[in-house]
């Protein structure tokens, strides 16, 4: 629905600042081919869910409320980066996906760190208060639970990352092992495929020729 809200928002606005704009019907073909886009992340992203949420109900993590976990994928053939963020409810229902390519060649701690911060973001612009965040990198987690002030762009993102997190009140950042991070890792290797952000939000899909 953000979504959809977003793309008649921009039509309206350039109608009244006399842009060019697309007609009814134009807008509607646009919103249904995205949608079916979304469909198509978030379907994947369901599929990926099933062993890592079985192995997440044995062992490592209980979602007892709102839980983001981040994961970064790099290719350096085609310098690209993949960031992946999936939101869990507490019943463990995927609530939120975000699948995003980057341009670019990052080490994998800056890479991982790029994860955390488009992905707390991310969750702050659809609205959800998440509790917990969970990263499978150790290092990350660490360098954001000392006080040490790091006087370069690694210092830059973590900074930016701290901030973000002051936004969610008694959010909680802890490491959680490869195996058991499954799902934000495909969507990370997922936006490898992908030429921009794709973002699943439950279903904003009803309604949309209303909104028009």
């Amino acid at each position: 629905m953000l979504i959809i809200a977003w793309g008649v928002w921009t039509e309206r606005n350039k109608r009244t600042h006399g842009e060019a704009y697309r007609t009814t019907h134009q807008v509607k073909i646009w919103l249904t081919a995205y949608q079916e886009e979304i469909k198509s992340v978030n379907a994947k992203s369901r599929d990926l869910t099933g062993e890592a949420l079985t192995h997440i109900n044995q062992m490592e993590v209980g979602f007892q409320e709102l839980t983001l976990c981040v994961d970064a994928a790099i290719s350096t053939e085609s310098e690209m980066i993949g960031l992946g963020a999936v939101i869990f409810a507490a019943n463990k229902k995927v609530q939120a996906s975000l699948a995003k390519p980057m341009e670019g060649s990052l080490s994998v701690f800056h890479a991982k760190a790029l994860a955390l911060l488009v992905g707390l973001h991310w969750a702050q612009t659809i609205g959800l208060s998440i509790k917990i965040i969970l990263s499978d990198s150790l290092s990350l987690v660490q360098a954001l639970d000392n006080s040490n002030v790091y006087q370069n762009e690694m210092g830059i993102i973590l900074g930016d990352i701290k901030m973000l997190l002051s936004n969610f009140p008694g959010a909680t950042i802890s490491h959680v092992s490869r195996k058991f991070n499954g799902v934000a890792h495909n969507l990370s290797k997922h936006a490898l495929q992908l030429d921009e952000e794709a973002s699943w939000v439950e279903d904003f899909t009803q309604h949309a020729e209303n909104l028009i």
